[in-house]
């Protein structure tokens, strides 16, 4: 049975078209490079300024007697002056090729899990999940590494919201006391042992980096030959190394508005549904108006 006119659906057409733009305005986004909020850091080895209770993971390794960062500032008996900075956010040293300019990171809380640790066998899981998944022309990684030594690569895998995946994505988390270059933040550490007092932690005399990896996302293709940057994505998991320890600390990137999410929001569907409703009734009570004047006659 025929329960639509064209008329009908004309209307309904318009109606999703309004509540269809009405739900995406929300994905408008500037072209410019921001944090992507994820879920999934694992460890914290950021000690906190000016908190004696603070106790981190090892960066360089699993136990006690591994190093860690440290936050700027007054820190125990010396005053820190290089550390991370206070309000979490870091601009890098280098320049995006992609979007010519600095990027913008922006670090977890030091009171909590800071760091998604790869290679550890105390801190299993590698996987980071988008708060809001979303479509991306360029990503920017911030990573280093330990006891892996000078330039190293790893991969990554994005997932999208369509259940397609990327290819296997190179990045380099240079081992963070001999990268040669990408360096975007350049700072002390602490030496670290779990159950060391506040006051007896000590201050390295060398100087430590994170490094930024700037990958397009336009000229790579999913395992459906779609475009990496034309879908949504949800997740990023991260290739564990067969030696030594990654830690990613951020990662930000510069949205594209064009991108498509195949799988509509549900909000979209119920107006969907209860725009549909009341024409759908208007419709059949027509018919039954027009059927009652035709046995009258």
């Amino acid at each position: 049975m025929r329960i639509l006119t064209s008329r009908t659906a004309k209307v309904l057409f318009a109606q999703a078209w309004l509540v269809g733009l009405s739900a995406g305005a929300g994905h408008c986004w500037a072209n410019a490079a921001i944090n992507i909020q994820m879920t999934g850091w694992n460890a914290d080895v950021i000690y906190q300024s000016n908190y004696p209770g603070d106790v981190v993971q090892g960066f360089d390794g699993d136990g006690n007697g591994s190093y860690s960062w440290v936050e700027n500032g007054t820190y125990g008996p010396e005053n820190v002056i290089n550390g991370l900075s206070v309000n979490n956010n870091v601009t890098s040293a280098i320049t995006d090729p992609y979007t010519k300019a600095n990027t913008q990171f922006q670090f977890q809380p030091y009171n909590g899990n800071n760091e998604l640790k790869l290679g550890s066998s105390a801190v299993p899981g590698q996987t980071l999940t988008l708060a809001t998944p979303a479509g991306y022309n360029n990503l920017a990684i911030l990573a280093a590494s330990g006891n892996i030594g000078g330039d190293a690569t790893s991969t990554f895998t994005l997932t999208f919201s369509d259940g397609s995946t990327s290819g296997p994505i190179t990045y380099d988390p240079y081992d963070w006391g001999g990268g040669t270059s990408q360096k975007v933040f350049t700072g002390l550490v602490r030496s670290e042992s779990g159950t060391e007092s506040y006051a007896s932690l000590t201050v390295s005399s060398a100087s430590y980096n994170m490094y930024e990896t700037d990958i397009n996302l336009t000229t790579l293709t999913s395992s459906d030959g779609a475009a990496d940057s034309a879908k949504f994505i949800k997740t990023i998991t991260f290739a564990v190394p067969s030696g030594g320890r990654i830690g990613v600390f951020a990662i930000s990137g510069v949205q594209n508005t064009s991108a498509a999410d195949p799988l509509p929001e549900s909000s979209t569907i119920s107006l969907l549904a209860a725009a549909a409703v009341p024409l759908l009734f208007r419709r059949r009570a027509g018919r039954w108006m027009h059927r009652g004047h035709k046995t009258a006659r």
